[in-house]
């Protein structure tokens, strides 16, 4: 059966929980205008993988993306800045959104931050006060302790505040380990990077998300398929699911087989929040999106296509009058204009 075939049907693995979600539709298409760029046409993809993200400071979003083609695997880039309607081909170094480098804060462009050293071995962090034209390493020490935090995974903004930040990083006593592969916790300074602050520790592989509407309101994925939720700046922290059963009751209720598909299923890979509504909250999980318009209380498990196996990053952006989901999943590209009920695929390969 072909994936234009399968378009046609309603993909019925959709689970809800409290929530009155529609069940998506999933299509095949690609953007719905394009521009035209040079491209191998005699060597076109066999297998596209994408990764996906929101240009720093700006409405544009990024994606990359793996290509199998008969000759190997190639890396390509595209841009767009009106919501996936045009895209365009661009160069890796012209990408912004690289995770341990922040471009210009949105109430202060002049102000910017990034990790510095080798993953593994000693980070640091750096400041720039003129636009990133001369940088300076700040102390990122532990407020009231001589530690110094080392193996950052992840840097956030506070979006309205430009010397408040978050850091993703190893908690006490494995900060020497990469942030992967040990006990990770999440820190705040309020002092451009000078000292930090510890908030919520043993959280799982998700970064953080920090709502632009309502700041005070943040999201990170814990163990399997649980959310800690803050709504007063970190200070405290509760659970609102998706899963609020047990954990083996939540690895089953995926409806995944054994093995390591059902392992990845359990653990949250991104989450983000609606740019106008705090309440509205998207995660990617295994295969499947979950999805809350009420602050967590109720959650619905949204499949993008049944050719998708696994999704990683998730962009939602805004415009005055309309906004869209992007979604990075290992069967490429795929974007949603109505709140994740429908998906297309988007074949960027294509533009010419």
């Amino acid at each position: 059966m072909t994936l234009n075939t399968v378009g046609l049907l309603m993909w019925l693995s959709s689970v809800v929980i409290g929530l009155n979600c529609t069940i998506p539709i999933v299509r095949d298409g690609t953007p719905r205008q394009i521009v035209r760029i040079e491209k191998d046409q005699a060597d076109p993809c066999i297998r596209q993988i994408a990764s996906v993200w929101k240009v720093h400071g700006s409405r544009n979003v990024a994606v990359g993306l793996e290509c199998e083609r008969s000759s190997g695997w190639v890396d390509l880039y595209y841009e767009t800045s009106d919501l996936g309607k045009t895209w365009r081909q661009i160069e890796r170094s012209a990408v912004e959104g690289d995770p341990i480098q922040l471009g210009p804060h949105p109430s202060n462009r002049q102000v910017l931050y990034r990790i510095g050293g080798e993953v593994g071995v000693r980070l640091f962090l750096e400041r720039s006060q003129d636009g990133g034209i001369t940088w300076q390493k700040v102390r990122a020490r532990l407020y009231e302790s001589s530690e110094v935090l080392e193996s950052y995974g992840f840097l956030a903004y506070h979006p309205r505040e430009p010397w408040t930040i978050y850091a993703v990083a190893g908690v006490l006593g494995t900060k020497r380990q990469p942030p992967r592969s040990g006990p990770v916790g999440v820190y705040v300074s309020h002092d451009g990077g000078d000292t930090f602050s510890f908030l919520v520790g043993n959280i799982g592989p998700s970064e953080l998300a920090i709502s632009e509407s309502r700041p005070e309101t943040m999201y990170v994925g814990s163990f399997r398929q649980y959310l800690l939720k803050s709504d007063d700046g970190g200070n405290t922290w509760q659970f609102v699911g998706p899963c609020r059963q047990s954990v083996a009751d939540c690895s089953a209720g995926s409806g995944s087989p054994g093995g390591e598909q059902a392992t990845a299923r359990r653990w949250i890979n991104h989450v983000v929040i609606h740019p106008r509504d705090h309440r509205t909250v998207y995660a990617s999980a295994g295969d499947g999106i979950w999805m809350t318009d009420d602050g967590g209380e109720h959650w619905c498990l949204m499949r993008v296509s049944p050719d998708v196996k696994s999704i990683g990053e998730l962009v939602v952006v805004v415009n005055e009058t309309e906004d869209a989901i992007f979604a990075g999943t290992d069967a490429g590209l795929f974007v949603s204009r109505d709140s994740g009920k429908t998906w297309s695929r988007s074949d960027l390969t294509l533009i010419r």
